[in-house]
């Protein structure tokens, strides 16, 4: 009762406005308004060429992740950087530089959903293990907290399963800046203190991130993570931006 008065409270004094166009949000909305919110679920419905699954049903990892030994990538949704002006990219703006409570909650249960349905977690929990990339030290004192730490946090908080923050990052630049192999290069990530303290064998570590690109960042924390001992690692993304349409071409004997 207290959190739905102190809830209340909240949007009254914040009047909170869609991302995308600005109309003020009715009581219970997050982030998009309703027309809004009919052009995401339009662009989320999309499928992968690789299973013909929804994007946000399938666990396709991209052929450079399914190298490290990272077979199942979890996503909710493509993001196109030419249009920054749809519903889901702006939502991605909005994740890593408005800290605006409502993104969160959108983003949070739409990855938590994505994730439940493809690992079955209920039940299980204690067999899985939430972590982040961690964001870059200068971004974090530009923006003021780190998006994918926060994300992880409450994907985690929403499906019962143990959230620990393990890595630091020591990335030079920003990944966007980058192509290829400087990304690979750039990403670098280094242990926290407690991650020495802390036994992941037998476990299955999901690791959060906004968007995966090439997949770099999050094959460099991979390789750290195996070293505590991980039964396998899942990555799950609010979006991906590689392209997914190139199959595995036939080899003529």
């Amino acid at each position: 009762m207290m959190r739905e008065i102190l809830n209340r409270a909240l949007y009254y004094l914040s009047v909170p406005k869609c991302i995308v166009c600005g109309e003020i949000l009715d009581y219970g909305q997050n982030a998009l308004c309703e027309s809004c919110l009919t052009e995401y679920n339009e662009h989320k419905g999309r499928n992968c060429s690789r299973c013909a699954k929804l994007l946000h049903e399938c666990t396709c990892s991209n052929f450079y992740l399914e190298s490290k030994r990272i077979k199942k990538l979890i996503k909710v949704y493509r993001y196109m950087p030419m249009r920054t002006d749809t519903p889901s990219n702006r939502l991605i703006f909005s994740l890593k530089h408005d800290n605006r409570r409502d993104t969160f909650a959108f983003l949070s249960h739409e990855l938590a959903a994505s994730i439940s349905s493809a690992l079955d977690t209920k039940g299980r929990e204690e067999q899985f293990l939430i972590t982040n990339i961690p964001r870059r030290p200068a971004a974090k004192r530009r923006d003021g907290y780190d998006h994918a730490k926060e994300l992880a946090k409450r994907v985690a908080s929403l499906l019962n399963i143990k959230y620990l923050s393990l890595l630091s990052s020591k990335a030079e630049s920003a990944q966007r800046e980058m192509k290829g192999e400087q990304r690979r290069k750039n990403a670098k990530f280094v242990y926290k203190r407690k991650a020495q303290e802390v036994s992941l064998k037998g476990l299955t570590v999901i690791i959060v991130d906004d968007v995966v690109t090439t997949g770099s960042s999050l094959a460099s924390a991979a390789d750290l993570l195996r070293g505590l001992g991980t039964r396998r690692i899942i990555g799950a993304a609010v979006s991906i931006a590689y392209k997914d349409s190139c199959i595995k071409p036939i080899r003529y004997i």
